[in-house]
């Protein structure tokens, strides 16, 4: 259980690894690896968040044991802010009848809090892209969500960051009404939902990490070798 500030204590024997995970609404969960910890030692700064998930269910599985816990520092240090618990990512809202929506209300439905790479900490623009587009998805779904998912966050996560356009083979970063339906947004809200979220992740990564970068963004194979 978390405190109202989204801070957690759990306790676990020395020298075990393992995954946490936390739902903040039902069905829909993020996680994060926790290395081993020695004896007598407590582990800090273990946050549960969107580019934790992206990491643990994305690149995690690709590495060799040894490889693990430098390749997630690493990982961690070149996104900067957008590691961080209240990170540089904001999704617009309106309040409806039926709650909260999300829809545009300063010419971008969601927004990079930061004016460049530089002023975020990122020190590897890929990976800080890919952190940005996982934030600000898992806020969309959070938002919008009203039924009951068919998919985990962590899968939808992986179908958009490997998708491709058929025509050319090219990753092709978008977000379909489907990921959003399979993540229980309301297919009349859906369309609408996914058409707005990918411009505002496309423009926000454009800025970050220019065009010809997003064009070739096939997210396993860019974030993998991430090494600061």
């Amino acid at each position: 259980m978390t405190d109202g500030s989204g801070r957690y204590f759990l306790e676990v024997p020395p020298d075990t690894e393992g995954f946490v995970s936390c739902a903040l609404q039902r069905d829909l969960s993020i996680s994060t690896f926790i290395e081993p910890r020695p004896p007598g030692v407590i582990l800090t700064d273990q946050n549960v968040l969107p580019p934790t998930e992206l990491f643990t269910k994305l690149i995690l599985p690709q590495l060799a044991e040894q490889d693990r816990q430098p390749t997630e520092a690493n990982f961690f240090d070149d996104i900067g802010a957008l590691g961080e618990i209240n990170g540089p990512v904001q999704v617009d809202t309106i309040l409806g009848s039926d709650g909260q929506l999300v829809v545009d209300t300063d010419g971008e439905t969601c927004d990079l809090l930061v004016e460049s790479a530089q002023a975020g900490g990122i020190q590897y623009v890929a990976a800080g892209a890919v952190s940005f587009y996982a934030s600000a998805l898992f806020k969309a779904l959070l938002i919008e969500t009203r039924g009951l998912p068919t998919a985990t966050y962590g899968s939808i996560l992986g179908n958009v960051l490997r998708r491709t356009d058929p025509a050319t083979g090219l990753p092709n970063a978008v977000v379909l009404p489907q990921d959003l339906v399979a993540g229980g947004v309301p297919e009349d809200r859906a369309t609408v939902l996914a058409t707005a979220l990918t411009a505002c992740i496309q423009a926000g990564i454009v800025d970050l990490v220019g065009r010809a970068l997003l064009i070739r963004m096939g997210l396993g194979r860019q974030i993998a070798t991430a090494s600061g």
